[in-house]
């Protein structure tokens, strides 16, 4: 089985909704190029509005509400003195999560800033927790991990009333 970086390859045959023009597809983690998909499902609302499955050509972004939920988060602060010796080695170690993380935290402010234009409408809303070490590996399949992922998830966003109240503004909001 060979992997692309956390999951392995998938292979599958795709035909068109036509049945005709069968196509063998490979497929690999999609953490490779988008590691938060938010701004994505923003571009295929607007590109396909108009299409039968949203049927809404005269969509509005003040109308586009989106959930965007996270896997788990994790800060590293690195000080001066810790980092000032590190040679390649040490940095190379880091340099895939801050670019996953990176990443993502950039697309969640974009997409922020691209649909909620009207500070009065509550049409965005992202819901992530800070995972701990050694939990925050995205490699583990550790049941003590999903235990403290389950906890994070229940103490930072379920207990939390100030969270449950926003999500409750924007359920309605979104008229869901």
């Amino acid at each position: 089985m060979k992997w692309g970086i956390y999951f392995p390859f998938y292979n599958f045959d795709y035909t068109d909704h036509l049945g005709k023009d069968k196509k063998e597809i490979s497929c690999i983690d999609g953490g490779i190029y988008l590691n938060n998909p938010v701004l994505s499902a923003i571009a295929e609302v607007r590109e396909f509005k108009g299409d039968p499955l949203y049927n809404k050509p005269f969509l509005e972004d003040s109308e586009i509400f989106v959930l965007s939920l996270g896997t788990g988060k994790h800060n590293k602060n690195f000080n001066n003195s810790k980092t000032q010796n590190w040679g390649l080695w040490q940095w190379k170690k880091l340099l895939l999560n801050s670019m996953m993380s990176g990443s993502s935290y950039i697309n969640d402010y974009l997409a922020e800033r691209l649909i909620k234009l009207n500070p009065f409408v509550n049409n965005y809303f992202r819901a992530n927790v800070f995972i701990d070490e050694p939990h925050n590996k995205l490699d583990t399949n550790r049941k003590e991990s999903f235990e403290h992922f389950e906890d994070e998830v229940n103490s930072q966003l379920f207990n939390n009333s100030s969270f449950m109240k926003s999500l409750d503004d924007f359920i309605i909001d979104s008229k869901m």
